[in-house]
């Protein structure tokens, strides 16, 4: 994508795109990342219909009214943020999300961490369960009888109300076992989670302009692209540690939404009722942020579709807003499969720009220069398109 933008000289990837292919694979590119953008909006909406369930019954409010909740929050406070005039104004919202992202990983962190200490534990002790050890009860050795006992169920829990039988230790997930449709089900997420894609060109441009003094660096691009490895090595990191976290907690029966597993029975003995409400807040206050931030790029980019040449008036930006919205909290009112929602985007939009569209650029850009500078591209292009089919497939299977 960096080569791309240096080439054409553009900062938009549907430009990049119409330069490079075409004005026909540009308008192809802006309908991509338009329904891109709509698939996570209703992401975001999912996840807080099914966080909203259990926070509230923390807080002693049994069955609320999920959907008009939501419907509430759109009006007072979604729309009102997607309609404001620049993203100069969002950017306190981006810094508070980052920030509630940071602590919701190191929580899971530590949930996994207190589930390996637990299950050595009992494992030591020739026991099979851990379910009469509360990790918040006192730190004195278990008498090994009482770990064979049923919990007690926690005060506010849905335990509480259906006393379900002794939780034994998590059945490991078979990680290498796994049936070939969940591979297939699961590697277009990587697409949806990783994706960044259609941003770099911009970010280059910001690069290039900005000067701030001698540089070691032989050319901008090159330091474009170790500021991007960083930080796909970065959230690398960041998602490997909470998938081996969330494995060792919950083993196989970890949830697709996984703050939902954290009101389960077994996350409940990992960490305090308030803990968990208090991190799963955390997570609807991060969709929230981000979901004006979402909606702007669309938001503008429809009304350059719809009213050329037309400045964006403050009838249009929450008329623009109020419909956009929506329409995402009408899909996310029929969806209930995150996971599936997720694949579903990954599996198409995703694998096209992550994958497609950036191999595209770069078979085009280095046509002339020898065949072991396609070999990569060529690797890439085919795996995109083989995650994309794949996952489809297995979504509808």
């Amino acid at each position: 994508m960096t080569e791309s933008a240096e080439s054409t000289g553009v900062a938009l990837l549907y430009e990049i795109m119409a330069s490079t292919f075409g004005s026909a694979a540009g308008q192809v590119t802006e309908l991509v990342l338009a329904l891109y953008s709509l698939g996570a909006l209703i992401g975001s909406f999912v996840v807080l219909k099914q966080l909203t369930p259990p926070i509230l019954l923390f807080l002693g409010w049994h069955e609320p009214p999920t959907l008009a909740l939501l419907a509430v929050l759109c009006v007072l406070v979604l729309v009102p943020l997607s309609s404001l005039p620049s993203m100069e104004r969002l950017k306190l919202t981006s810094i508070v999300s980052v920030l509630l992202q940071g602590v919701i990983v190191t929580t899971i962190v530590f949930a996994g961490l207190r589930a390996a200490w637990s299950s050595g534990r009992a494992i030591g002790l020739g026991a099979g369960t851990v379910a009469g050890n509360s990790l918040w009860a006192d730190e004195m050795p278990p008498d090994p009888k009482e770990l064979s006992q049923p919990p007690e169920p926690l005060p506010g829990s849905a335990a509480a109300a259906t006393g379900p039988p002794a939780e034994t230790l998590p059945v490991p997930l078979p990680w290498l076992l796994l049936e070939p449709l969940a591979w297939m089900r699961s590697t277009p997420v990587v697409a949806f989670a990783y994706q960044f894609h259609q941003n770099v060109p911009f970010l280059f441009r910001e690069l290039r302009h900005a000067s701030l003094g001698p540089s070691k660096w032989p050319s901008k691009a090159s330091k474009m692209l170790v500021a991007i490895r960083a930080t796909l090595g970065a959230c690398f990191g960041l998602y490997t540690a909470v998938a081996l976290a969330s494995a060792v907690a919950f083993g196989s029966e970890v949830q697709k939404n996984l703050l939902v597993s954290l009101s389960s029975q077994r996350g409940l003995t990992l960490l305090p009722p308030s803990l968990v409400a208090a991190v799963q807040g955390a997570m609807a206050l991060v969709m929230v942020c981000v979901f004006p931030v979402n909606l702007f790029g669309l938001r503008v980019g429809l009304h350059g579709r719809v009213c050329p040449g037309q400045p964006e008036t403050a009838m249009h930006r929450w008329v623009s807003a109020a419909l956009l919205t929506a329409l995402c909290f009408g899909v996310a009112s029929a969806v209930n499969d995150l996971g599936a929602l997720f694949a579903l985007i990954g599996a198409t939009t995703g694998t096209l720009i992550m994958f497609v569209m950036p191999s595209a650029l770069a078979l085009r850009l280095r046509a002339g220069e020898g065949r072991s500078r396609l070999v990569a591209p060529s690797i890439t292009l085919v795996f995109g398109i083989g995650v994309g089919v794949c996952g489809v497939i297995a979504i509808c299977m």
